[in-house]
């Protein structure tokens, strides 16, 4: 469902809008009824609508007003007027700001079907460009990332402004243990789905680096550390992120962690030295991760 919200200074008008027509059936969910554009300015930081309809004609903040912040402010939000005014200046300003589509008044509801399912297609649209947009970036992530453990395949100028400042390098190169032998198809579906838990908790504990899949297959992380970071916050975070991945995936995961180093056309090295720690691990069968620090 996409959200859904109405902009109306007619309260009649705007809860007939909002209640009378089949809105579930055409794919949207109201998210909010304002009065004016200052109050869906103030609402939208909040509601975060997928789409707004709006008069044009209200006080405080008009519709036209209304679409040049939108247009300026949240340009991924779809737009569609409802005005009484068939005035050509009107549709201009419109087309100038984005908005998707023109109802007038009256409205029935074969033309809010025609208009809003038309809307639905283009936020579908939206979405799936989206998804290719991220897809592409993570594969250039990727790319970029596999090059930094392999030694080769990267632009010195570019890697030199993205590490610019004082840094310290560790590589995390994981081993799933629940891993089928004999069923490629299946270990790849469980890979994904730690790589997926593994980046959600990077965000929520601020860990600054790379986790990807690497040229063989394999969960690496690439760790960007302060200079002052300590083993133990590293092993901790370690502890955490570990358990997550159980408790989000079900999934247990060892780990072997590199020593720091301060330069990245280090991290071939550092890449060798967590492969061997997990290794190490595998034949020990003591703990769950190992370090060179």
């Amino acid at each position: 469902m996409y959200r859904l919200m109405i902009v109306e200074d007619e309260q009649a008008i705007a809860q007939g809008i909002a209640n009378s027509l089949p809105w579930e059936e055409w794919g949207f969910q109201i998210s909010r009824v304002c009065s004016n554009g200052e109050e869906a300015l103030e609402a939208i930081a909040v509601e975060c609508p997928d789409l707004v309809l709006s008069d044009i004609r209200m006080p405080k903040m008009d519709g036209l007003e209304l679409m040049k912040r939108l247009n300026k402010e949240y340009p991924h939000i779809r737009i569609v007027i409802l005005s009484g005014y068939n005035d050509f200046e009107y549709l201009q300003t419109a087309i100038q700001n984005g908005v998707s589509e023109y109802l007038l008044k009256p409205t029935d509801i074969d033309e809010f079907e025609e208009v809003f399912r038309k809307m639905k297609k283009k936020l579908d649209e939206d979405v799936e460009r989206r998804l290719s947009d991220e897809e592409a970036r993570q594969l250039r992530e990727q790319k970029r990332c596999n090059a930094l453990i392999k030694g080769y395949g990267y632009n010195e100028d570019e890697m030199e402004q993205l590490f610019e400042g004082e840094c310290r390098f560790s590589v995390m190169f994981f081993y799933l243990e629940d891993s089928q032998k004999n069923d490629r198809n299946v270990n790849y579906h469980l890979t994904v789905q730690v790589l997926k838990a593994l980046r959600e908790y990077q965000h929520l504990d601020d860990i600054s680096g790379k986790f990807f899949l690497n040229y063989e297959e394999r969960l690496t992380g690439i760790l960007m550390l302060p200079p002052d970071e300590k083993e133990e916050t590293l092993r901790e975070k370690t502890e955490k992120l570990l358990q997550y991945v159980k408790e989000s995936t079900g999934i247990c995961l060892s780990v072997g962690i590199s020593s720091f180093c301060v330069d990245y056309q280090m991290l071939p090295q550092c890449y060798e030295q967590a492969k061997c720690c997990v290794s190490q691990k595998i034949f020990k069968e003591k703990k769950r991760f190992d370090y060179v620090l």
